[in-house]
This record gives structure tokens, C-alpha cells and sequence, in this order.
């Protein structure tokens, strides 16, 4: 079973002269595999949805995925923790895009009205993100009004009681 790594965040990516970009979110996510049943063995897919960029006449972006695969079973050693590199495209020797006569690594890019695009893919950078954390003051001054709050009811039912 493939290990996925959803909600991926602030995906960009350049095809040529044209640049995309995406908030990520839900849809978005790396699912990989090590050592699965044939024919492949090790794949490591990038799916990412919304994508904003260059449209085609009236066509927008839609989805971008990248499909690395091994027959192998030599490109991945495991499928956790997600490491911090990507892996080496040289490693892999399969594509599952099967609308791409492609033999080794691929994208592609699908645009809302169905057309995909695609190719080999040449390089591929990783660039981990520090996920965001709720402000400490804010959970601070939080915490003192709840504490706050807490008194005040219990200094009122104590007056009502008298």
C-alpha cells in the first residue's frame, strides 16, 4: 500500500517559459511505494490541484502531476519518513502517463477542458516548508481571558449564593 503525503502547500513549477503555481490543499499530495507487486515496483507520483498559470485559448490548468516508476524495484530503499531531496530521476525507467510516449520520468498537465500535456521530466527540487503555528501570544492572551472569564462566574455565583 502507498504511503501518501497529502496537503501540500505552495506548489510552483515551470513547463518552458510559462509558470504555474497552486495554493495546494487537499488534492494536492506525494504518494509513493517501495518494493509494490509488478510490473512496477517503486513509484514516486506528485499530484497537485488547483492550478493556476497560462491558459490555452479558453482552456485553464487544471491538474499537474509528475509520475516516477521503477520496474526495478531499485529507486526507492523505503517510503517514510518523505525525505527531504527528491529522489534521482535517473532511477526510474517508467512512465505512467500512457498518453505520453514517454520512457523514463514524466508530467503532465491537464487543463479543464480534458486536453493533457506532457513530457520527460528533467529536473525536479523539493523545497520543504516550516508548517505554519498558531502564534504563542495569541494562545497566551487566549488562555488569560478563559482564566478571566472563569473567575468572573465564579466570584457571581458566589454572590448569588450569599
Amino acid at each position: 500500500m502507498p504511503t501518501s503525503y497529502l496537503a501540500l502547500t505552495d506548489v510552483r513549477f515551470t513547463i518552458g517559459s510559462n509558470a504555474f503555481s497552486s495554493p495546494g490543499g487537499p488534492l494536492s499530495e506525494i504518494a509513493l511505494q517501495n518494493d509494490g507487486g509488478p510490473p512496477i515496483k517503486d513509484f514516486y507520483d506528485v499530484t497537485v490541484q488547483p492550478v493556476t498559470g497560462p491558459s490555452v485559448g479558453t482552456a485553464l490548468p487544471n491538474t499537474f502531476a509528475i509520475r516516477l516508476q521503477d520496474t526495478t524495484g531499485t529507486a526507492l530503499s523505503s517510503e517514510a519518513p518523505l525525505p527531504p531531496t527528491p529522489p534521482n530521476l535517473a532511477s526510474f525507467n517508467a512512465c505512467s502517463e500512457v498518453t505520453l510516449a514517454t520512457p523514463g520520468p514524466c508530467w503532465a498537465l491537464e487543463y479543464d477542458s480534458g486536453a493533457k500535456v506532457g513530457g520527460p521530466l528533467t529536473s525536479l527540487t523539493l523545497a520543504p516548508a516550516a508548517v505554519p503555528e498558531p502564534s504563542s501570544l495569541l494562545l497566551l492572551g487566549s488562555g488569560l481571558t478563559g482564566l478571566g472569564l472563569w473567575g468572573k462566574m465564579r466570584r457571581g455565583r458566589s454572590s448569588d449564593a450569599s
